[in-house]
């Protein structure tokens, strides 16, 4: 699907000019790609990128838009037997897993199926019109051994290398049934002839080759069950937690598994009831069903893959260990899976299997502590978090996984959390430990989305920001489409923020962020977005997220009670008081002309602002103000906002309630000092607006 729109000529400054960076067209009109290779990684420069997707449009023009780009780069780096599925994954900007499984939806095969069977098909074509030996075409389609290409070719054809034109001559032979039996003998006899050349040359040639049938895994579908804490004491649930969320993130990155997200399905469905449901939506799925028992130092684990269907076990597997085996026994298992679903790990993966081994047991199980409590969802939790992310690395310095947990959790604190912090201090903290993560390993989980994340909202650089929500979209990480889709917001490019918004919603329909009442408000669909935010309150009812998505419809649709119903309900769920929701309580009683309430609020949030700039009180005090017609008072408050760099200052052009203040010089110098690009501001505003 055509998500995204990029401007190609403007990426070029954040690749610079060296002779090992390569620019690649990716996402057809939507996508550009950066990425560098060693020198001996040949790979298409872009002039010739251009050159040769053009000359294949013609080609392919029958083909699924997917393969025929494929075809076209796996052609362009035939003869480079580096290039393999990561380099074509960075060529169409997409992570590998994500590339596999569209590929696998449109052709049922694997990346490095897809580019060997390319390369055997161009390696036919070669002997058949070119005089060349087998070894000379092993390595003009990137075949480093011609042992190897012999054993492919052999496999794939039924017959091998040498004896490619012996079989197009008796395929033509029996083509030509109708002619006359002297041209049947004569075309027999040729056969023969050549038959006889080319034993004898392989004979002498290939005499001590042996050719082996190569089994090729087909892709398998699993779904990891929330892992039981048999434990007597709960306070293990961390690592039940953690668990899960290691094997998601082990087997979510090999190729030929396509890892089925937990947002899939709605998380108050009962086991069984769970189990049924994907044994009906989810064809050839697997089930990953695990426990864990701890006692003092000791840990017991089992697992066993299920067939939802059948309900019967296929594999299971017992493991009696340390708690400080942890690491290893996630190595051990994530193999053990892939295996039984007969799943070649790549060296690159195994590396990274590996690689996790190495790191300070005690130092990854303060993480996982940690990891757990941020994903517990409340501010007590938080500070847990907080504390035991701080160990971890005082533990093991080396730890990319607790960088990157302090890294979301700084950039929350600046963006939704009345802090001790400044919303500055917080995302410099954020993007401090999201640097030291990428240096320990630049494939650390959330890398993308974060560094979106500070970009946007610490740098104000929308253009790079969505350079990296769309890699990290690539990569199938829910919390990138919701932000990339409010980035789409920020500079009014609503049809787009639609989409993604849609295609969330779709993937992963379970997710907090998955609600379509702001892109329904912004895109004109009033009816249809009331019709949809009932069944939504019935489907979600304490969805804080989706409520503060809700109550923004309702305040910028007229229906003021709804709003103030829906943002209190979203406060009294949460245990403190967003400025968002005060602000757009305010404008709600202003709508409403019940003035004093609405003072009221700017008061309470005049007081959160002599104590930190998290949560933006500014901005939602400009925005109270704004709805109350006070345009002067809106314009400065919403520059002490930005000049103190609150976070919810990328709004500033779409925000409804300062759509009044739209034109006015003062407020078109705000938008100049942000830096939106021309196409944000200014706009027609729509007819809709209440």
């Amino acid at each position: 699907m055509k998500l995204f729109k990029q401007h190609i000529k403007n990426y070029k400054k954040y690749i610079g000019n060296g002779p090992r960076v390569k620019i690649v067209l990716s996402t057809p009109k939507f996508m550009l790609h950066f990425s560098t290779f060693e020198s001996n990684q040949r790979l298409i420069p872009f002039d010739e990128t251009s050159a040769i997707l053009q000359e294949n449009n013609t080609k392919n023009n029958d083909k699924h838009p997917l393969i025929a780009k494929l075809e076209t780069f796996v052609n362009a780096n035939l003869h480079n037997e580096q290039f393999g599925v990561e380099q074509l994954a960075e060529m169409m900007g997409m992570s590998r897993s994500h590339l596999h499984r569209k590929l696998h939806k449109v052709k049922g095969k694997s990346i490095s199926r897809f580019i060997r069977e390319y390369r055997l098909e161009a390696a036919r074509k070669m002997l058949i019109e070119k005089e060349m030996t087998a070894s000379e075409v092993s390595h003009a389609v990137g075949f480093g051994s011609p042992s190897y290409f012999n054993k492919c070719f052999t496999e794939y054809f039924g017959y091998s290398p040498g004896k490619t034109r012996l079989k197009v001559g008796q395929e033509i032979t029996r083509n030509t049934v109708s002619k006359s039996s002297k041209s049947k003998m004569f075309l027999w006899l040729s056969g023969l002839a050549a038959a006889i050349l080319v034993g004898f040359l392989i004979f002498f040639q290939n005499k001590k080759e042996v050719v082996v049938a190569e089994t090729i895994p087909e892709e398998k579908s699993i779904f990891v069950m929330p892992i039981d804490n048999l434990s007597t004491d709960e306070n293990n649930n961390y690592l039940a937690f953690g668990m899960r969320d290691a094997l998601h993130r082990h087997l979510g990155n090999l190729e030929g598994i396509n890892l089925i997200s937990p947002l899939a399905f709605d998380p108050r469905l009962e086991r069984t009831e769970l189990v049924n449901t994907i044994g009906k939506e989810k064809r050839n799925a697997v089930l990953l069903v695990g426990s864990l028992q701890r006692a003092e130092n000791s840990l017991r684990m089992e697992f066993s893959l299920i067939n939802p269907k059948t309900k019967q076990q296929v594999w299971a597997e017992k493991y009696d260990r340390e708690v400080e085996d942890i690491l290893s026994i996630q190595n051990e298992l994530a193999q053990n899976v892939a295996h039984k679903l007969q799943v070649v790990i790549s060296k690159e993966d195994k590396s990274q299997l590996i690689r996790e081994t190495s790191y300070d047991p005690k130092a990854y199980e303060l993480y996982l502590q940690g990891w757990y409590q941020y994903n517990s969802l409340s501010r007590k939790s938080n500070e847990r978090a907080l504390y035991y992310l701080t160990e971890a690395i005082k533990k093991d310095s080396t730890l990319p996984m607790a960088y990157m947990g302090l890294a979301t959790y700084y950039a929350g604190e600046a963006s939704v959390s009345v802090s001790n912090l400044e919303a500055s201090e917080a995302i410099s903290l954020s993007r401090e430990n999201l640097n030291k993560a990428v240096a320990l390993d630049p494939n650390v989980q959330y890398a993308d989305t974060n560094l979106a994340f500070t970009t946007c909202f610490m740098d104000w650089d929308f253009e790079k920001a969505e350079y990296h929500y769309l890699r990290a979209i690539n990569g199938n990480e829910p919390l990138a489409y919701f932000l990339y889709r409010d980035l789409l917001v920020y500079e009014n490019r609503h049809s787009e923020a639609l989409v993604v918004a849609e295609k969330l919603n779709s993937e992963f329909p379970y997710y907090i962020g998955a609600c379509l009442a702001v892109p329904y408000y912004y895109n004109g669909k009033i009816e249809e977005g009331k019709k949809y935010v009932k069944r939504y309150l019935k489907k979600n009812p304490t969805d804080h997220m989706g409520l503060d998505n809700i109550g923004f419809f309702y305040l910028n649709t007229g229906e003021y009670e709804k709003a103030l119903e829906i943002f209190q309900k979203v406060m009294d769920n949460g245990d403190f008081r967003f400025p968002r929701m005060l602000g757009w309580m305010g404008a709600g009683y202003a709508k409403k002309g019940e003035s004093v309430k609405a003072n009221e609020l700017i008061s309470e949030l005049k007081e959160m602002k002599k104590i930190s700039n998290a949560g933006a009180p500014a901005f939602f005090i400009a925005i109270i103000h704004s709805a109350l017609g006070e345009k002067q008072e809106a314009l400065k408050w919403l520059k002490t906002s930005i000049d103190d760099h609150e976070m919810e200052v990328p709004w500033l052009v779409s925000e409804p309630q300062l759509y009044p203040l739209h034109g006015m010089p003062e407020f078109d110098a705000l938008a100049k000092r942000v830096g939106f690009r021309e196409h944000a501001y200014p706009i027609e505003l729509p007819t809709h607006f209440q």
